[in-house]
């Protein structure tokens, strides 16, 4: 999927460099994604889970 949309964005001459850059920010998102959900866990216990899943889903959905 990063990859049809890297092509989307970028174009022809420019795939490859979309393509990193949303790989990257795919990668920063999932870091951010294990900080924040090891800070709740460890804190909270894992019955908190699907309440942090929600806003992300609530996003999805609207998005489409």
């Amino acid at each position: 999927m990063s990859g049809t949309a890297a092509t989307d964005f970028g174009g022809r001459k420019a795939t490859a460099t979309c393509a990193g850059i949303v790989d990257g920010f795919a990668y920063l998102g999932s870091g951010l994604q294990s900080v924040c959900l090891g800070f709740l866990v460890t804190r909270t216990g894992w019955r908190w889970w699907p309440f942090f899943l929600i806003p992300f889903a609530v996003v999805v959905w609207h998005s489409q």
